[in-house]
């Protein structure tokens, strides 16, 4: 089997997006998805997402506070140096798609995992 790096988020978009422009002219949009996890506890995940060019644009025009969304993207860790040497290390989703969850039929997990690995339940 491949290695494979995929994602999909299903949750409410956190607070206002940020966007910005790249030194080619190009759009980034920074969001965060709120995220419900399935256990009793109900904790929510705050999951820092990326968007890039037409997604970004995208996401200013479909999208805003408060409303459902979905992420398919992949998962990326990155680090950096401080002012004072000290290493920072985040991780992201950087998002590939971004769907109206309503409008969008998401396979279950066993379904899935038939589908992409051949897995046999």
């Amino acid at each position: 089997m491949n290695d494979r790096n995929e994602t999909l988020l299903v949750g409410t978009i956190f607070g206002e997006p940020r966007f910005s422009q790249t030194k080619t002219g190009g759009t980034c949009a920074q969001f965060t998805v709120s995220v419900k996890r399935p256990d009793p506890s109900r904790v929510t995940d705050l999951i820092n997402v990326t968007a890039w060019d037409s997604l970004a644009d995208r996401l200013a025009l479909e999208f805003g506070p408060d409303r459902r969304i979905l992420v398919r993207g992949r998962i990326q860790k990155s680090s950096f140096l401080t002012q004072e040497g000290t290493r920072k290390t985040f991780t992201k989703v950087s998002a590939e798609a971004l769907e109206h969850p309503d409008e969008t039929v998401i396979p279950s997990t066993q379904e899935q995992m038939t589908e992409d690995y051949g897995y046999a339940a």
